[in-house]
């Protein structure tokens, strides 16, 4: 049972305990960061501190027999220390010996140099593909209804051992765990969630931790047990127990979560993260969870083995204000699946959740630091605000790490360093703001506006032209222009100036537009464009401080949708016309001349009715021997 409740949003996380002394006092040290994109067909690496993207693995199209089609479902579970391992879920299409499209889905060992590139699939049934080696097929138990995979898991703290289950989240019961040796040796086991154990109504979990010795999986598990309330677990799992003697043990931990969150429904509360505490004895592990309305994440311990009966708290915290307001932790809402290969990752559309996922998270493994994904400030995931932070717990501190306005990205976790391979992505760049709206400018004057280039991806793009087009070109101009081509780094952006010079009474509309070459461009493609809509209106130069020294105007009422009154105030005596134009500088009214004495006033009616205005703006000029004195008036329906 999933909840969209306001804190749904914090429904799961996952830490992967991986990774080792990677931040100095204050700041981070280099740092590499594998994820995957939000369709989940690449596995990515990022350094902190440098702007580049490397592709550890992708999808390789190929015609031939027997060699890999494309690569789906991907998702990267851990990682060796030295970064030349990692643990991944995977979904691998290829030709079959028939020539037939064929696939297998389950958890691999993927190594250096991550690559299939000309990687054939040799023997049958599968077992290794280049570089990854298959360590567990996994088989829909219903094939006729499908369940999204959304894969997780963890490797033991010496990195022998593996443990894993394909579906960290599900609107149905079946909850299932693997385990076996990283090398590939031996066989494999499993276990089911059965009985009293077993989930009901649907389920999300934590990260998947385990004992210091590895031989113990430990997993938090929050579920609609019973009659759809929720229930929050520690499910204990030792593969090396024989079947029924204990081998798999559930503690409810429902009541120690209720009391640190009363009268609020405990799955607002789930934030939920697992952290073994290294050199604890007895030995010991902790739990994230949100006990306020802040979002603030504290920790809370409990003994791994025997019953928890209640969570003490620690120092540990990771506060809502690391990052700024309009981010929030957590993959956020993607919308509802539609398709077993898309980035939507809602699993239960009546309920809209969960707007996060196992794997949101990661630890460090001294657990010093966190990596995570973000979403927008009301839940909702977008390319633009997902991206990837890291937290270092010990300095209070948060860095930003990177963030690809293409695509969404996904369970991020710690690894090693590995040698860069090409960019995965071309730089891409926006433009910010989409539109220019001048305010009103008097003819022959001007009015400046700036517009952004921005390239949020890892990779350089070069402007090669600038140019304005439109009937309305002439009354704008652009600086800098180009050519000369500018090169706009990757993360970094380059402004131009937009400057308007209205030369008529009326209103003005372009369009700015600029072309740009990525890193990666050949020749003979096409440049890719980006535009800003620009508008403004010119209004009448010809207004003097002497005139409005000498004149008074004021329009009441103003907006007005029937008729307005114009009082004219004489401060020294002349003759005075009134003149009505519209915003293209047509006059649509004009009254007699009337002569005024020094403080004498007079009255001018606009009747829109009579004179049959449209809604908008228009401008009101009296004309005086000073001068012209002139306010603008809108006409609403």
């Amino acid at each position: 049972m999933i909840r969209n409740v306001f804190f749904a949003a914090i429904a799961v996380l996952t830490l992967a305990l991986l990774g080792s002394g990677l931040f100095a006092q204050g700041s981070p040290n280099p740092a590499r960061i594998a994820y995957t994109n939000s369709d989940r067909t690449m596995i990515l690496a990022a350094t902190v501190g440098s702007n580049k993207v490397d592709t550890l693995i992708q999808s390789t199209t190929s015609a031939n027999p027997h060699q890999v089609f494309s690569l789906k479902r991907l998702a990267v579970l851990a990682s060796t220390r030295d970064g030349k391992s990692l643990l991944i879920g995977c979904r691998v299409v290829f030709l079959n010996p028939n020539n037939l499209i064929d696939s297998i889905s389950g958890f691999a060992r993927l190594d250096s140099p991550f690559t299939l590139k000309g990687a054939y699939i040799k023997n049958f049934p599968v077992t290794k593909i280049g570089p990854l080696n298959m360590l567990r097929f996994y088989t829909e138990w219903n094939p006729l209804q499908p369940v999204k995979a959304l894969p997780l898991g963890t490797l033991t703290p010496d990195e022998t051992q593996w443990y894993a289950t394909w579906m960290k989240v599900n609107p149905g019961d079946s909850v299932q765990f693997y385990h076996g040796n990283f090398d590939g040796s031996g066989g494999t086991d499993s276990v089911t969630l059965r009985g009293n154990d077993a989930a009901k109504d649907g389920y999300h979990m934590t990260n998947i931790i385990t004992s210091a010795d590895g031989n113990t999986m430990l997993v938090g598990i929050c579920d609609g047990f019973p009659q759809g309330f929720p229930r929050m677990s520690i499910v204990a799992w030792n593969p090396s127990v024989a079947a029924g003697s204990y081998d798999i043990q559930l503690s409810n931990i429902t009541a120690p979560v209720q009391a640190l969150r009363p009268k609020w429904n405990i799955d607002s509360a789930f934030g939920f993260t697992l952290k073994h505490i290294d050199g604890s004895s007895p030995e010991m592990a902790e739990i994230g969870l949100i006990p306020n309305v802040n979002r603030d994440m504290y920790f809370y311990s409990f003994r791994i083995s025997g019953t928890i009966s209640n969570l003490s708290q620690t120092g540990d915290a990771i506060p809502a204000s690391a990052l700024p307001d309009s981010l929030h932790m957590f993959t956020g809402y993607t919308g509802n699946w539609s398709d077993l290969d898309n980035g939507q990752e809602v699993i239960v559309p009546r309920q809209g959740g969960p707007l996060g996922n196992g794997g949101d998270v990661a630890f460090s493994r001294g657990g010093d630091s966190v990596v995570f994904v973000t979403s927008r400030s009301d839940d909702y995931a977008e390319p633009a605000q997902s991206s990837i932070w890291i937290y270092d717990m010990s300095a209070n501190k948060s860095y930003f790490v990177f963030n690809d306005h293409a695509q969404m990205e996904r369970q991020p976790i710690f690894m090693g360093f590995v040698p860069k391979v090409a960019p995965y992505q071309r730089g891409t760049a926006y433009i910010n703001p989409p539109t220019l709206s001048f305010p009103d400018t008097k003819t022959n004057g001007n009015s400046p506006l700036t517009a952004s280039v921005i390239d949020t991806t890892a990779n350089e793009v070069v402007i090669t032209s600038t140019a304005i087009t439109g009937a309305d070109a002439s009354a704008f101009s652009v600086s800098p222009t180009v050519p000369p081509n500018i090169t706009v780094a990757g993360g970094s952006q380059s402004n131009f100036t937009v400057t308007f010079t209205p030369s008529a009474i009326r209103s003005y509309s372009a369009k700015l537009v600029i072309h740009y070459q990525d890193s990666l461009f050949h020749s003979g493609e096409t440049d890719s464009v980006l535009s800003v809509n620009l508008t403004g209106n010119g209004i009448k130069n010809s207004v003097q401080a002497e005139a409005e020294a000498k004149f008074s105007m004021t329009v009441m009422p103003n907006p007005f949708s029937h008729s307005s009154s114009v009082e004219v105030t004489a401060l020294d005596a002349g003759a005075v016309k009134l003149e009505l134009v519209d915003i293209t500088g047509k006059s649509v009214y004009q009254s007699g001349e009337r002569f005024l004495g020094i403080g004498e006033k007079s009255v001018f009616t606009i009747d829109a009715q009579r004179l049959a205005l449209a809604p908008g703006s228009y401008y009101i000029v009296l004309h005086t021997p000073a001068g012209d004195v002139m306010r603008k008036a809108i006409v609403i329906e």
